[in-house]
């Protein structure tokens, strides 16, 4: 790989001081709840400032790719790999070896799984057999395969997982990972299949079948522009994919290539992996490489991100609605949002005041004395910072769950150093003493530094999912709201019904974008039924609750989409709205009517305090436009010099580094008309001037506009046009 790519490296976080401090509470009978959960909290927030804690950023900076095309290259603490004692990881692989060699059971290494766990191995060789056995058998999905940056979230999170030093599997099961990773490997893993506990075993079945040569997989390489298999088709690289593409395939779209899919072992092997062969496996590896719910902590990952992104999003597209709606600023104060108290309405207020700021659209509804706005205006700090809180809650359990060790059994050499101090904590060796029918299985307990639990249990994710998915569907929610104010003529404060410029009647405007928002809405709102509270028993009943935290995640992550192209919409009706207040700002043309509003705003003050309606109809004749002078503005006191003060209409900073960005980057125009072009404006004569790439609104599909923007929304272009006014180092 070239040296301009961004490399991030995975080692072992230390929880040893923390174990200690935490487990010398626990036999502190004088420990209150609140004392060990404030130790507690101050334990984790440390272990976030190590620096192999991975963040959501360096999480999707791994599993998608950068601007140019390239993923970042992974980097393995090389103290992680060694087949040395100073090695965690080989030391607990050797204690297995140590267990399975003194014919002590240990669950899934062996022992069969599930409802199966009574039945006990008779040789090491069968051991190794278990292993592979365990990914033919579970991986039994179904539907449309996963995207790539879930896949290749799929193998860091296992890979992370195993650098804990916990899992009891051999060095090289990392080092085959990051050359998947690096050497862009994507197995074919279909999306059904799992119910979230013992972790996502089907779908992580599916992609670990490649590391035997089976299965199937694709092969992104970042080094090379193509490549030959030996059935002579070409490979091409798709480096030009995205992970946002309508169908989060492989597609390069621009070009027309497609990646091939190719069989397992051919894709490792062109990649320049060698597949394990089934005698070359470890024991645990099979139950090593299935625990953990996987797939879902990854959507859950890259779907939190996601959502920080949308959120900053939803705030700019309010923030042109309410510029096109001469909205009030003062719902925004700080006073008003310091009295709730609540953390992520201060932080919207602030973002959208920071949106609006040096706009001369706001406030201009007073002009027409409306004395406040709608609810889906006024009430966004409420409502985007009721978002805001659930974001900051999903992105530490996000990331606690990608830094975490999911497996079963978990080994503790090296913390349970004295294992009988550890053990006479929960009372085992009294129970040893006092109870002789439970002296065997307590002295066998004595002896050993693994644990049998649960951490592969999905719960975690699949609520955090569910919790999120609620949250972040009301971003649409409210904004398609918005949508439909910008277009309901009675509603709009004088901007044309569905924002159309056209013949009334003949054009529709942007009536059914509205329709496509509402239809996305009403997906989101089953989509955001909760999973996590269903639970279909499997194995037997031996495992008697399962999260579902896949579907949570799954269903998560379209909600992700739909918000996305919401949003999109709200962006593109708003821009229209707002180029509609000003089209005529700054005096494109001296016949235009702005220029002769320029030339009476000077007249003298007699004139000027003409009442408006009288005004209008002296100086401006009939074909002003409504939106620009709202006819319904009563006569008054109101100064012309004050209405024609819209001469000088300017939209902030953002909205206009926004809609520059939309019309020069992803060539939408602005504004759209429903009609033809007239020759005025065809020669540059006309209020509005058109380049020669851009059309009429019916020579446009709407369809284009909607995904270029959302695409735009999701892959984060629009947010760093904004600069470092939407970061938040704490998310």
């Amino acid at each position: 790989m070239g040296n301009d790519h961004h490399t991030i490296t995975i080692g072992q976080l230390d929880i040893e001081g923390l174990y200690g401090e935490l487990s010398q509470a626990v036999q502190n009978d004088n420990t209150t709840f609140s004392e060990y959960s404030n130790q507690t909290q101050i334990g984790l927030d440390q272990l976030r400032k190590q620096t192999n804690w991975l963040r959501l950023k360096d999480f999707a900076s791994i599993t998608r790719t950068d601007e140019s095309g390239h993923f970042a290259e992974i980097v393995v603490d090389k103290s992680l790999l060694a087949e040395n004692e100073n090695n965690p990881v080989f030391r607990s692989y050797q204690e297995v070896l140590g267990y399975i060699r003194d014919n002590k059971n240990i669950y899934g290494v062996n022992t069969g799984f599930g409802s199966n766990r009574k039945f006990r191995l008779s040789n090491e060789a069968d051991t190794l057999k278990l292993s592979a056995n365990i990914l033919y058998s579970h991986a039994t999905g179904v539907g449309k395969p996963f995207a790539v940056d879930v896949v290749r979230g799929m193998m860091l999170l296992r890979l992370k997982t195993f650098a804990q030093g916990v899992s009891g599997v051999h060095p090289r099961l990392l080092i085959l990972l990051r050359d998947m990773l690096n050497k862009g490997v994507i197995p074919y893993i279909p999306e059904k299949g799992s119910v979230g506990s013992s972790g996502d075993l089907c779908s992580l079945s599916h992609l670990f079948l490649v590391l035997l040569g089976k299965g199937k997989a694709w092969l992104i390489p970042n080094d090379c522009e193509e490549m030959k298999y030996t059935g002579g088709e070409e490979i091409r690289d798709p480096r030009g994919m995205t992970w946002y593409e309508e169908n989060e395939r492989l597609d390069r779209r621009k070009t027309g290539d497609v990646s091939v899919l190719l069989d397992g072992r051919q894709a490792m092997e062109l990649a320049g992996i060698k597949p394990l062969m089934v005698d070359e496996l470890f024991p645990k590896a099979g139950l090593a490489l299935t625990n953990g719910a996987t797939s879902s902590a990854a959507m859950l990952a890259l779907s939190t991100y996601d959502a920080i992104q949308l959120y900053h999003i939803a705030n700019l597209s309010g923030s042109l609605t309410h510029q096109a709606q001469f909205g009030h600023m003062r719902a925004f104060e700080l006073p008003v949002h310091l009295i709730r108290r609540q953390k992520g309405q201060l932080l919207t207020a602030f973002e959208l005041q920071k949106f609006l700021k040096d706009s001369t659209l706001t406030g201009r509804c007073s002009l027409i004395a409306e004395s406040q706005d709608d609810y889906s205006i006024r009430a966004m700090p409420q409502v985007h910072g009721a978002v805001y809180n659930a974001i900051e809650h999903v992105t530490f359990v996000a990331e606690a769950e990608i830094n975490a060790a999911t497996d079963n059994p978990l080994f503790f050499s090296d913390l349970l150093k004295n294992k009988e101090e550890f053990w006479h904590q929960f009372g085992v060796g009294e129970k040893a003493a006092s109870d002789p029918l439970a002296s065997k299985n307590a002295k066998s307990t004595l002896e050993t530094t693994h644990c049998s639990a649960a951490n592969f249990h999905g719960e975690p994710v699949a609520t955090a999912a569910d919790y999120l998915k609620l949250a972040v569907a009301e971003l649409a929610s409210i904004s398609e709201r918005r949508i439909q104010l910008l277009l309901d003529s009675n509603h709009n404060r004088g901007l044309p019904a569905n924002l159309t410029l056209g013949q009334a009647g003949l054009h529709s405007g942007f009536m059914i974008a509205q329709y496509a928002a509402a239809g996305l809405v009403s997906e989101n709102k089953v989509l955001a039924h909760p999973s996590s509270v269903d639970s279909i028993p499997t194995s037997s009943n031996a495992e008697d609750h399962v999260a579902m935290a896949t579907n949570a995640a799954r269903h998560l992550r379209i909600v992700v989409q739909n918000v996305a192209h919401v949003l999109a919409i709200e962006l593109i009706c708003g821009l229209q709205a707002c180029d509609i207040r000003t089209r005529y700002a700054g005096g494109y043309v001296e016949r235009s009517t702005l220029a002769r509003s320029h030339q009476l705003v000077n007249k003298t003050n007699k004139e000027d305090q003409l009442p408006i309606t009288q005004y209008v109809q002296k100086y401006m004749g009939e074909d002003n436009p409504r939106m620009m002078f709202p006819n319904f503005v009563e006569e008054g006191d109101v100064s012309a010099a004050e209405i024609l003060d819209v001469s000088y209409l300017v939209l902030s900073r953002s909205a206009q580094l926004t809609r520059s960005y939309i019309r020069d980057n992803l060539h939408i125009p602005f504004i759209i008309h429903d009609g033809e072009i007239g020759e005025e404006e065809r020669a540059g004569s006309g209020p509005q001037q058109f380049s020669p790439t851009e059309a009429s609104f019916k020579e446009v599909e709407p369809t284009w506009m909607i995904e270029t923007v959302a695409r735009a929304i999701r892959n984060g272009s629009i947010l760093k046009v904004l600069g470092n006014e939407c970061v938040d180092e704490n998310l």
